[in-house]
This record gives structure tokens, C-alpha cells and sequence, in this order.
């Protein structure tokens, strides 16, 4: 890494500058109205903004880093500073092409060091004023940090992501929610399932931690409710408890004449190979595995398998890797930081969040609606806002992906010409 970044330093990207366009029409505004805080949520449009964004860099963790021991990148995932770094330096190519593509906009962006290992940090950018003037702020990613945000964001009026949290409480405050909820998940595979599938059996295996419990619940939930309102299917949803019924439960369940979709949400890399091969060793024709995206990093699995049983990924990012964006991406990238950017570093995720918002401020001003134009030059999600039940507005995007001839494809797409992308390395 070229540039040293010390203890305490504030990073400002001064004047990222935009055109003003006429707004575009927000498709929820009736919704977005009845949120608290009317006057925020209508927007103001300016020549200039302030944006704050709360990214966990740790260096209070060690000012200095020997780059020369950095050999391989095991070494670099084992230091602390470089965990959330990619999300930075993505964030700062976002910059780049939201000046290039608003030139007459000024954005006062100011980047912080908030982790969770130095909570005092964001008392003291409460208590000296510092964000008293944000047009938006962008994190902490953390959930106790967040939560010390909300009641000053609420005071102030002032909007704020969450980037991250898949289960996240509305407080008051108003609250842009990136990740989508298990309940946004569920219903987006229902649909898929039902828009595929005239008569089909969904197993949810259940490896009885309180997670797993959490997830079922609302996933069996929401596919009995959607499967129930379709009369002309016949899908039904059934429950094993691993821990009781072990693997022969689990293919007792199986429906010969019919996809079975076998829902696993646990982890741990030895309970998953047992799993995946014993699941594998009799040959179905018609299962289709949902596992956790986890799944696809264990590398004593063959990728075989789980092409064999049709794995499926529910994930809130998922990178095309044959998309021209995302080669110019990954060009760019490379060259400025000679690294490769990948999802588990947060480059995409910086990128996508930075990108979408920072337009939508200057395409919007501060009413923060869903903004399209934004969303088309994204490299890995889509944003697009609903209003929830404790007045929070959460993405309702997902993406529904799976292996196919030894690539990731998107598995909304039509099911034989699919467009699809190369599977990375499982160590890059």
C-alpha cells in the first residue's frame, strides 16, 4: 500500500463535483411520505453535500506495516489494517467516476477510522459536532457502534446506511438498510421456486443453533404463506432435525417424483463435506441444495459435487466476472493497488455502496429515492428500497445464483441460456 494512513487522521476527498439533473420520479414517494422525519425524506437539492463514512481501518491497531513480509495472501487476510481496506479503496475509485459524471456538484466527503475496537471514537465525533451539518452517513458497520449513531442521526435529522446487518431493528432515525433481511431472501426464493415449479418439495434441515432456528422460521414462514396463495401448485415444505434424524431423515424426505429444494443454513467445513458427499453418493437427479455462500470457499469439496446436486447461493453480491464493468473494475483496480479486489475484502461492496448513494445524492438531493441510473452501473447488487414496518427503508433486492458447468450463473435467468461468469479460484 502506497499511502500511510496514521491514528486519528481524518481522510477528506474534497470537492467530488456533479451535474444537476432533474430529478428522477420516485416510484415509492407515497411510501417514503409516511416516514418519520417528512421533511428529510422530500429532500433538499444543493450545489453541495457532506457525506461521512465510518469504515472500520484499525489503525489505532499499528501505524506502520511491513509490507516486504506481506508474501502471500494468507499474510495479508491475517492483518488486522487490511480487512476492511479494499472497501477504501474502492470507495475511492467510486469518487472518481462520480466526479467525472457530476461535475458541478461539490461533495465534502470525509472518510473515519469507527471499529469496534475504539468506541470512544464515535462519542467524540458526536460530542465536538463533527456530523452535525452530514447530508448522509455511510456505516459504522458494526452493530454497536450503529446503534450510537441512531438517536444522534435521529436528533439531527440526518439519513444513514447500514451497510451489512441482515437483522437490524428500525431506531427512529432514518435508515437506509443495503443488506436484505432473511424475509426479503425468503420471498425472493419462494418466487423463484414458484415461477419454475408446478409441484416441488422443500426440505429445510434444521442443525438446531439458535441461528439456524432464526432463519427457518421466517424462510418456512414466508414459502408456506406463497405456496399456499398458488393454487394451482403443489409444493410442500417439510422440517428435519439433523441432530435426531441424521442424513437418513433427510433422504427419507426426498420426493422421487419431484425437485426438491434441501435448504442447509449450518457451516463448519467437516460437518458440510460429510454432508455434501453422503448427500452426493446416491446420484439424485432432482435435488437442488441451497447452502449458504460460505459453502463454496471450503476447498476439500470438489466443485463437482456441488454442480452435481444444482448448489444454490443466495447472496446480497454476486459478481459477473464477463460484465465490462466489472473488467474495467478489476482493471482499474489492479493497476492503481496491484491486488485483486474481491468480494470477501469489501471491494465490490465499497464500490456498489459508495457509487449508488453518492448518485443518488447528486441525481436526488437528500429525498435519497430509488435511483436507476445508479443501479445500472453497479458491479454486484442492486438497490432497491422498501419501506418496512418500523419506518426503515431496506433493499429488497437479492441475488439467486448457482454452479453449472463449472461457472457461477444467475439462477433467475432463463435456465438453459443462462449468461454466466467464470468461478474464481477458491484461493486467489
Amino acid at each position: 500500500m502506497e499511502n500511510n494512513i496514521s491514528p486519528e487522521q481524518q481522510i477528506l476527498i474534497p470537492e467530488v463535483q456533479g451535474v444537476i439533473n432533474s430529478p428522477t420520479p420516485a416510484t415509492s414517494i407515497a411510501d417514503m411520505q409516511k416516514v418519520e422525519h417528512k421533511k428529510l425524506h422530500l429532500g433538499e437539492k444543493k450545489n453541495n453535500y457532506v457525506v461521512y463514512v465510518f469504515i472500520p481501518l484499525y489503525t489505532s491497531q499499528g501505524t506502520e506495516i511491513e509490507t516486504s513480509n506481506i508474501k502471500t495472501l494468507d499474510d495479508y487476510n491475517h492483518i488486522k489494517q487490511f480487512s476492511f481496506i479494499q472497501y477504501y479503496e474502492a470507495l475511492l475509485l467510486a469518487t472518481e467516476d462520480i466526479s467525472k459524471q457530476y461535475p458541478n456538484i461539490l461533495i465534502d466527503l470525509h472518510v473515519e477510522d469507527v471499529n469496534n475496537f475504539s468506541s470512544s471514537k464515535m462519542e467524540q465525533l458526536i460530542n465536538n459536532g463533527s456530523l452535525k451539518n452530514a447530508d448522509l452517513i455511510i456505516g459504522p458497520f458494526f452493530g454497536k457502534e450503529f446503534v450510537k449513531l441512531c438517536q444522534y442521526a435521529e436528533q439531527e435529522n440526518i439519513t444513514i446506511v447500514n451497510p451489512f446487518s441482515i437483522t437490524f431493528e428500525g431506531c427512529g432515525a432514518n435508515v437506509y438498510k443495503a443488506t436484505a433481511s432473511y424475509k426479503k431472501q425468503a420471498i425472493c426464493f419462494a418466487n423463484y421456486i414458484a415461477n419454475r415449479y408446478q409441484t416441488a418439495n422443500v426440505i429445510f434441515i434444521n442443525n438446531q443453533s439458535n441461528k439456524e432456528n432464526e432463519i427457518i422460521q421466517q424462510f418456512s414462514s414466508i414459502f408456506n404463506n406463497t405456496f399456499n396463495e398458488c393454487t394451482t401448485h403443489k409444493i410442500s415444505v417439510k422440517e428435519i432435525n439433523m441432530k435426531t434424524s441424521g442424513i437418513a431423515g433427510i433422504k427419507s424426505a426426498i420426493n422421487p417424483s419431484c425437485e426438491n429444494f434441501i435448504f442447509a443454513f449450518f457451516d463448519g467445513e467437516i460437518t458440510v463435506t460429510n454432508f455434501v458427499q453422503s448427500i452426493h453418493r446416491d446420484n439424485y437427479q432432482n435435488i437442488s441444495l441451497v447452502a449458504p455462500e460460505s459453502w463454496s470457499n471450503y476447498d476439500n469439496i470438489e466443485t463437482e459435487y456441488f454442480m452435481d446436486i444444482k448448489t444454490h447461493y443466495i447472496s446480497q453480491y454476486y459478481v459477473d466476472y464477463s460484465k465490462p464493468e466489472v473488467i474495467n473494475f478489476l482493471d482499474r483496480f489492479r493497476e492503481k493497488y496491484a491486488i485483486e479486489p474481491t468480494l470477501n475484502h469489501f471491494a465490490f461492496q465499497g464500490y456498489d455502496i459508495t457509487y449508488y448513494f453518492l448518485c443518488s445524492l447528486c441525481e436526488n438531493g437528500t429525498a435519497f429515492s430509488n435511483c436507476e441510473i445508479a443501479n445500472k452501473n453497479l458491479l454486484s447488487t442492486q438497490f432497491h428500497f422498501q419501506l418496512t414496518n418500523d419506518n426503515m427503508l431496506e433493499n429488497s433486492f437479492v441475488n439467486i445464483f448457482k454452479i453449472k458447468d463449472y461457472r457461477f450463473v444467475e439462477a433467475t435467468s432463463d435456465l438453459e441460456t443462462e449468461e454466466s461468469s467464470l468461478i474464481k479460484p477458491k484461493k486467489e
